[in-house]
């Protein structure tokens, strides 16, 4: 462990906190800015497209988002028990492909069945949450990690808070079509962050975090 760790805090806790963070961690936070980003573009929006562009009514729309949820609550157990025998990592890629794919099915699925699927995929997004917070937390030295978890989590949120904003103003400006459009290119580029620069074939960091521990302790 970091011998100066412990003095991480009455220095300048933020900023320190934050060059503590494994290489990994911070390439993972670009990763996921990038990924909210094409999640919150649209997420605000979703219902006013089915209503508005699609002409879903609304009781229809109510039995969409109850199978995207539902469809989310079915991946944690199995989910769970699989990363014992496949890692976490190959989990928290699928996590970053579904929340790609979503706006994109939106925007190309056919009435009926095609926006089933697509909310099925939404639902898939879920797939990876548990072992994508397993492993910051294990990438998290254990004098921080409360800090460094809460630090993680506010600078993501920062960096997404304009995502709606910008969406309303695409929508109004370039219609729905290109917002969904956008939203996917960020859900792109989210993804090839972490299989180019986040994904690492670690095991010593792969074992820690399926045992919620710290490989840097």
């Amino acid at each position: 462990m970091d011998a100066s760790l412990p003095h991480i805090l009455t220095r300048a806790p933020g900023i320190a906190i934050v060059r503590a963070f494994h290489p990994t961690l911070r390439r993972l936070l670009l990763a996921e800015v990038f990924t909210r980003w094409c999640d919150w573009l649209i997420r605000e929006f979703v219902v006013l497209y089915l209503l508005e562009v699609r002409g879903v009514d609304a009781a229809s729309v109510g039995l969409l988002f109850a199978l995207q949820n539902l469809v989310a609550l079915l991946t944690y157990l199995p989910v769970g028990r699989m990363t014992a025998v496949v890692g976490l990592q190959p989990f928290i890629g699928l996590t970053f492909i579904f929340f790609a794919l979503f706006p994109l099915s939106l925007a190309v699925a056919p009435d009926g069945y095609g926006l089933i699927v697509a909310f099925v995929v939404w639902g898939l997004r879920e797939i990876g949450e548990p072992a994508r917070t397993a492993l910051i937390v294990s990438l998290l030295p254990a004098p921080i990690r409360a800090q460094g978890v809460g630090l993680y989590w506010g600078i993501r949120s920062i960096a997404i808070c304009w995502a709606s904003l910008i969406g309303a103003l695409v929508w109004f400006w370039l219609g729905s079509q290109a917002l969904l459009y956008l939203a996917f290119a960020f859900g792109c580029t989210g993804a090839a962050v972490f299989y180019l620069y986040a994904r690492q074939p670690d095991d010593r960091v792969e074992l820690a975090a399926m045992k919620n521990e710290s490989p840097i302790d």
